[in-house]
């Protein structure tokens, strides 16, 4: 009798630790949704600036720094010179 209650406490504890291993997945995919949707607007606000021609480029280093860390230097074909530079070959 003392085996069936230690494991039926056993199955209880069981099934409730794997509900919140659930319950901690979905509050996590929840919470990186959320955060890509704040980088997809940040991005948005920076290209429509860029397509207006509304910023210069120290405007456009200090929004992009504002959206990477700190350590990590943009070393890419779209830096901000590019974007500069693009501009002027449309105006």
């Amino acid at each position: 009798m003392q085996t069936m209650e230690y494991s039926v406490i056993l199955i209880i504890i069981l099934v409730f630790v794997i509900i919140y291993f659930i319950i901690r997945e979905l509050k996590a995919w929840d919470r990186k949704i959320h955060e890509r949707i704040s980088l997809l607007e940040k991005q948005n606000t920076i290209l429509w600036s860029l397509i207006l021609g509304a910023n210069t480029n120290d405007e456009i280093k200090k929004e992009m720094s504002l959206m990477r860390p700190p350590d990590s230097p943009i070393k890419n074909e779209h830096s901000p010179s590019l974007f500069s530079k693009r501009r002027q070959h449309f105006n």
